[in-house]
């Protein structure tokens, strides 16, 4: 038994340099839909969620969940509407929203509401504007967004989405080039929309929307090549965007945009293949980054692995100290030390490898060390979190009566 309580100290000990040094990426499991490129994806109800894209000409309409405690994909309900790559995506109330795209044939106009806890689609209003694809979705607060892409042309027209009413708004258009394969992020009550393509030319710029006044303002452009392709997050403030294509390589490279001072940050870029058409989304204060392509439109080399970045934000890092948990089977107890007190609440909480919580309970780290007792629990191997206000720790536990 002490063998296994060291190997497990050992590997926490492991878990927490990753966590330490988040200002790097690390892999996680290969995203379970395969290879594809183009997908939809968003996050709601504290999991992550990806489906559809392409590989080889062939189109989906799949919908697998990540959860990020587990680091397991789950296959849930297939989109009822026609396979499609290159989808606006967002979420909204905790329900992924899902419209347009390109089905290799012609574009859509359909547009579609998941509700994780049902797992169940619902077809919403289809949306007024052209059908269309490589379009751009975001969400500002309780309102989706829509708008630019491709159908023949290249587009620049913006809509608002109420799902509240399931009611579609024009908006002002777009102000910079019409363009295809845009990012889009919102930081507070502000949108924004950049980067993209149009007529063989990419872009660098950064264009701000505000609901309010219904007005786009030009911020600071990215110090960097034009690129299309990208995907983009938004937290704590701050915007993100990683990935690409620059019309003569494949990125990796990865920006950080200050909306305060309205200027951009290099940060260290994913140690995965550069590539583009990617899927990104934020959970729990972590940003993933998996599939897209990097083999070009001819001869496509589509991917499937997923690589994640941590946001440092200090309290949320255990302020950079290594920590150990460790499971006392005389007295069914779990202590946990840390190096320096941090003074505030979290919640712990385990779950079986299959994802199902046992046990949930509000700790404080005003002391270096924590014990916390267990109910009566079967042998085997769990999983834990600590979380605040976003993701802190995780990792396995062995428990053994």
């Amino acid at each position: 038994m002490k063998s296994k309580i060291l190997l497990l100290i050992l590997w926490i000990f492991y878990l927490g340099l990753l966590s330490k040094v988040n200002a790097n990426w690390f892999q996680v499991s290969n995203y379970g839909g395969g290879n594809v490129e183009l997908t939809y994806f968003f996050s709601a109800n504290n999991k992550g969620y990806v489906g559809g894209g392409r590989n080889n000409g062939v189109y989906f309409n799949d919908l697998w969940e990540y959860n990020d405690i587990a680091n397991i994909w789950t296959q849930k309900a297939n989109l009822p509407g026609q396979p499609r790559a290159s989808a606006i995506c967002f979420a909204i109330y905790n329900k992924g929203y899902v419209g347009f795209g390109s089905t290799g044939a012609g574009y859509l106009n359909d547009f579609w509401e998941y509700d994780p806890i049902l797992n169940s689609w619902s077809q919403k209003t289809n949306f007024p504007g052209a059908a269309r694809y490589s379009s751009i979705g975001f969400s500002i607060g309780n309102l989706g967004y829509a708008g630019t892409g491709y159908n023949g042309s290249y587009l620049s027209d913006f809509w608002q989405y109420d799902p509240v009413n399931d009611s579609w708004q024009s908006k002002a258009n777009f102000t910079g080039n019409a363009r295809q394969h845009v990012v889009g992020f919102s930081i507070d009550t502000l949108g924004y929309i950049g980067f993209g393509y149009k007529n063989g030319t990419s872009y660098n710029d950064l264009w701000q929307y505000s609901p309010l006044s219904d007005s786009w303002v030009q911020k600071t452009s990215c110090p960097t090549m034009g690129c299309r392709g990208l995907v983009s997050f938004s937290f704590n403030h701050f915007g993100y965007v990683t990935s690409g294509f620059d019309d003569v390589n494949y990125t990796n490279n990865f920006w950080e945009y200050n909306p305060t001072t309205d200027q951009w940050n290099q940060l260290t870029s994913y140690s995965g293949a550069s590539r583009y058409s990617a899927f990104g989304f934020e959970l729990n204060g972590c940003f993933y980054v998996g599939t897209g392509s990097n083999g070009g439109v001819v001869s496509p080399n589509e991917l499937n692995d997923v690589w994640k970045y941590c946001v440092n934000t200090g309290l949320n890092d255990f302020n950079h100290d290594i920590y150990t948990i460790t499971y006392h089977p005389t007295t069914n107890t779990i202590q946990i030390n840390l190096q320096q007190t941090i003074n505030s609440q979290f919640q712990f909480e385990l779950f079986t490898l299959q994802a199902k919580k046992v046990f949930s309970k509000q700790i404080s780290f005003n002391l270096k060390q924590v014990t916390i007792s267990l109910p009566k629990l079967s042998s085997g191997i769990y999983l834990y979190s600590i979380t605040g206000n976003n993701k802190i720790k995780s990792g396995k536990l062995l428990i053994k009566n």
